[in-house]
């Protein structure tokens, strides 16, 4: 089951250092479901699974996959 972490954990994860988007493009990112996540109060989370480039449905599956 995917988690949810904090976009900028997420963008630290996925980009190399000093590429990171920034919080505001990540929250526009998930309102507009390029990526999976939720916004929570001021707060933006992206799901574990997610890859930067990748679409969500991709990803997911290649994470369960993995999970297997």
């Amino acid at each position: 089951m995917a988690r949810l972490m904090k976009s900028k954990v997420w963008a630290a994860r996925e980009f190399a250092p000093g590429s990171e988007p920034s919080p505001g493009t990540i929250k526009k990112w998930v309102e507009e479901g390029v990526i999976a996540g939720r916004i929570i109060g001021r707060t933006t989370y992206v799901f574990d699974t997610e890859k930067a480039g990748v679409e969500s449905h991709i990803a997911a599956a290649v994470s369960l996959l993995l999970r297997e």
